[in-house]
């Protein structure tokens, strides 16, 4: 309800851009999907974004993979370095020990780089986290790195960790055609007290 609050809140005369993408690979014995989508506004001293991801595996007629990640966040500029958010977010792994992670946060940011090519920023915050075990208060800090090689070719990674026992790295290689069609691969790593995992994915999607 709170990621829907926001999304309702970013439709009232904002703009931006979207993109979905996912993949399917099949062999003898394992199929394996992963899908992800992107929803960007910007109005005044706003921005506005909803993120989705999931990923899912079979190998030898077993479900090994079952998992995705959806968040929404809210930015507030201060000044052209600093900005304040709010976020909401929902983890759900169905092989992980504490099946589901639930984070409301709110924290501080600082865009430590913008150029033509490269943008990055790093984000802190305190945040409120249910899982399937307890209730805490704890903090999280998050990494964002944008490298434009071309008009065509991005790069990005994102880095986060919480309270020092729970991390997650997305990175993605993309290739936009002049139609707006996207191919690229992808890995994502996650990383807690009870589980480890590492998925690597080619995606073909649309951007607009």
């Amino acid at each position: 309800s709170a990621i829907l609050a926001l999304f309702v809140a970013a439709e009232a005369g904002a703009d931006g851009s979207a993109q979905i993408g996912g993949s399917v690979i099949e062999s003898t014995d394992s199929i394996n999907l992963s899908a992800k989508v992107r929803q960007h506004w910007e109005k005044d001293q706003w921005q506005y974004d909803v993120d989705g991801t999931y990923n899912f595996q079979k190998s030898s007629g077993e479900e090994t993979t079952n998992k995705y990640y959806t968040s929404g966040k809210v930015n507030y500029s201060l000044d052209s370095k600093y900005y304040v958010f709010a976020l909401a977010s929902i983890d759900n792994d169905k092989f992980r020990l504490d099946q589901q992670r639930i984070i409301l946060g709110t924290g501080l940011g600082y865009k430590i780089l913008r150029t033509k090519h490269f943008k990055i920023s790093n984000e802190f915050s305190v945040a409120e986290l249910e899982t399937d075990f307890e209730t805490a208060s704890i903090w999280r800090n998050s990494l964002w790195f944008r490298y434009d090689a071309s008009p065509t070719v991005v790069v990005t990674n994102k880095y986060l960790v919480e309270d020092g026992n729970y991390a997650r790295n997305q990175t993605s290689v993309e290739y936009k055609f002049e139609n707006g069609i996207t191919l690229g691969v992808g890995n994502l790593y996650t990383k807690d007290d009870y589980l480890s995992d590492n998925i690597s994915t080619f995606n073909i999607g649309y951007q607009w």
